[in-house]
């Protein structure tokens, strides 16, 4: 239309509003839009909007390669956006570097307790201490809680709905999650316990309720072994459990001494808790 109209803009929005019938009061392409559908016809055959190329990519030059490289190496734990901002570089020129030159990976870092240069010798101290102190012929007990959620716990790292279109679905949840306390302790005759804290009511577990606990298994005689309390050794949190064993208590600062700084794992870590939990939550 523009063509045939020798390039004339009004001619050309005259011919417009006649071939498409428009009112008086109609929008019809502006002087701009038709020099620009002309412009591109004649660069291209077509009258559409070219395709944008998008953002134009940076130059990357060995030495931008050798000040990142130096960079990380220099400070791992900065983030990469730092790290451009260092180096006066785009973030899409760092980020270029690290993945395709020099390979480099975001590892994410574990957090761990933090050691002392004794606590590896104290540790050995301590089981050296333990095997010269109980007696071959005494029970060792070892003690442990656990908490058991009543509400279901969503892992958001792993937790995923598929579907061909968003459901924006939304998993609600208590601000605290209501959960019973167990107790349990592992012997070389089986499990003892277990014992809920809970008595219809939310209890934060102290000293008294632990020697509350023994005190119940012992006059009632629950458990699998009938022995006095004299002949147990156990290993529990609690201090003020040592009128009910006394001497035989090993803890940190307690009768035996328990190094500081220990990994804190019980035998009912390495298999009792969870599978108690995977036979309680199938259900």
């Amino acid at each position: 239309m523009f063509l045939k109209n020798r390039e004339s803009v009004i001619a050309t929005q005259q011919a417009f509003h006649t071939h498409f019938k428009l009112g008086c009061c109609d929008t019809i392409p502006t002087w701009k839009t038709i020099l620009r559908w002309g412009a591109s016809f004649h660069a291209t055959g077509s009258t559409l909007k070219k395709k944008s190329p998008g953002r134009p990519q940076s130059a990357c030059t060995p030495a931008d390669v050798e000040a990142v490289r130096q960079s990380v190496v220099q400070s791992p734990q900065r983030s990469a956006r730092k790290h451009a901002a260092a180096l006066r570089l785009s973030d899409a020129t760092v980020i270029h570097v690290l993945h395709l030159d020099l390979k480099f990976h975001r590892y994410k870092m574990a957090i761990i307790q933090e050691l002392h240069a004794g606590d590896w010798e104290n540790r050995v101290n301590s089981c050296l201490h333990i095997l010269a102190s109980v007696p071959p012929t005494v029970v060792l007990l070892t003690s442990d809680e656990a908490h058991f959620h009543l509400s279901g716990c969503v892992d958001k790292q792993n937790f995923r709905y598929w579907a061909g279109t968003n459901p924006k679905e939304l998993h609600k949840r208590p601000l605290h999650s209501e959960r019973v306390t167990v107790w349990c302790a592992v012997a070389e005759f089986g499990v003892w316990g277990p014992y809920f804290f809970e008595d219809s009511h939310a209890v934060t577990v102290t000293s008294a309720h632990n020697v509350e606990m023994f005190i119940f298994f012992i006059a009632s005689g629950v458990g699998l072994c009938p022995l006095h309390c004299g002949h147990f050794w156990p290993i529990v949190p609690a201090p003020d459990d040592r009128g009910l064993f006394p001497g035989h208590i090993i803890l940190h600062h307690g009768d035996i001494p328990w190094s500081a700084h220990s990994p804190d794992l019980a035998p009912c870590d390495f298999f009792l808790w969870g599978h108690l939990k995977a036979e309680v939550y199938k259900h």
